[in-house]
């Protein structure tokens, strides 16, 4: 277990599904601006289409009474999600290609070799002992299992606010690079903010 990993120990991620979808969405709600929250149906979608791409972050704490038995066994609550899809080639650097709301079932091909990232949040309420770390720790668990399941990803895509710095530190350490920008992406309050494209590289051709 890595530095820093022990204060998440009761947490694990596990695999998402449809019955997941109330735990999304308060998720969804406690993490994002009105303007930016995607719908009910976007989210049902994702995990009705692209299985094995998305996964949630579940908290579930140790008694002395517990001991010996498995997540499985224990009462839980989802503090995060992470969802992605699979596509067969790059998309560009227009709003279009990277629609918040977009089909996962129209852009979802399971043979594709990119990982498209469309969505990842983790609740600002979630306990823990280290405020820092957790949203990293999920993100590498999420994706250490997606690309267990899927070994034909040769690249990962994501878009990112210019103005989530937390986020991009998250993407940066785990080997991220920025490659473009999308001028005016996200709506917010305070006026229309740019997305950077981040991707990273696994497999060459």
């Amino acid at each position: 277990m890595e530095n820093g990993e022990n204060d998440f120990q009761d947490f694990y991620v596990d695999w998402a599904f449809p019955e997941h979808i109330d735990s999304l969405m308060l998720t969804e709600d406690k993490c994002f601006a009105e303007g930016i929250r995607e719908e009910r149906s976007v989210f049902l979608e994702r995990l009705e289409t692209s299985f094995f791409c998305n996964t949630v972050l579940k908290y579930q704490p140790f008694t002395g009474s517990e001991s010996g038995c498995s997540p499985d066994d224990r009462a839980s609550e989802i503090y995060g999600y992470f969802c992605s899809e699979i596509r067969g080639c790059m998309p560009g650097l227009t709003k279009n290609d990277f629609a918040l709301g977009h089909s996962a079932k129209e852009a979802h091909d399971p043979e594709g070799h990119i990982l498209y990232i469309s969505s990842f949040a983790v609740r600002p309420d979630a306990p823990r002992k280290n405020k820092k770390g957790l949203g990293r720790f999920f993100f590498r668990r999420s994706l250490d299992m997606i690309l267990k399941k899927n070994q034909k990803i040769g690249r990962i895509v994501l878009i990112v606010n210019e103005d989530w710095a937390p986020a991009r530190r998250i993407y940066e350490t785990e080997g991220f690079i920025t490659t473009g920008e999308i001028p005016g992406f996200f709506e917010t309050a305070d006026g229309r903010r740019k997305a950077y494209v981040m991707e990273k590289i696994l497999k060459k051709g």
